[in-house]
């Protein structure tokens, strides 16, 4: 017969056990209940399961963390208590996206500023926050980006500048600025345009005048070949016949 000190001990454990397995923290699908609670905007359910222990830098399957779906849906409630409790905000997805790219994406200002502060990244390899901003023609989040440092002829990875974006989407406000800023009209696309064949492609004539590129620098001019004058073997005589 086990003694009553074991039998004690033997119902802690099952106590614990019990709690264990009830706790949402430990159901299967908490982290996915987490997420998709997340993605539906129901704020008030995030909350509650992180403040049972669930991780602020939960990922899906894809590697999108809660940071970057507050910022695609545009949830600053989420993500200003991200930021609180110190969420990652350099991790990025299967796609490359990170949190601050989507809000550039989205044209959200403040969400981007808030981000910029925390310490996201606003240069990297491949697509940018610039790139996203520009592509989808938000100007105030461009000059934002710019003003911050970004990187004005940075190449995402289909090789375009954010210049040739802008150009090709028919955004001027954001073309022009980035004109302004310094952006360089001469820079070529792997099919040998400029920000100017692009904007001619969208049939934006007023913005191709504006993007007229540098003249290439001419060709330096080959220099003439000239034969070297045979060498004079050691003993050898030169005759000059007058």
């Amino acid at each position: 017969m086990p003694s009553p000190s074991k039998t004690r001990a033997a119902l802690v454990t099952l106590s614990l056990v019990a709690l264990i397995a009830a706790s949402p923290v430990a159901h299967a699908g908490a982290y996915d209940d987490l997420m998709a609670a997340a993605a539906n905007n129901q704020t008030e359910t995030v909350l509650e399961l992180l403040a049972k222990g669930l991780d602020v830098n939960t990922t899906d399957r894809d590697g999108t963390t809660l940071a970057m779906i507050a910022a695609r849906t545009n949830n600053h409630e989420l993500l200003d208590f991200l930021l609180k409790n110190r969420v990652s905000l350099l991790k990025r997805n299967r796609y490359g996206d990170d949190a601050v790219m989507l809000s550039a994406y989205n044209g959200d200002l403040e969400a981007v500023q808030k981000l910029v502060k925390a310490g996201a990244w606003i240069n990297h390899d491949g697509w940018t926050p610039l790139h996203y901003a520009a592509f989808q023609g938000h100007a105030p989040v461009v000059a934002y980006l710019l003003e911050n440092g970004a990187e004005i002829d940075a190449k995402a990875s289909n090789q375009q500048t954010a210049l040739m974006m802008a150009a090709l989407n028919g955004h001027s406000d954001v073309a022009l600025l980035l004109k302004q800023k310094g952006a360089d009209l001469g820079i070529k696309s792997p099919q040998g345009k400029t920000a100017q064949d692009l904007a001619l492609e969208s049939h934006n004539t007023d913005l191709a005048k504006a993007l007229v590129p540098p003249p290439e620098p001419p060709k330096p001019l080959a220099e003439p070949v000239t034969e070297a004058a045979p060498e004079q073997a050691e003993g050898e005589v030169k005759i000059q016949v007058q």
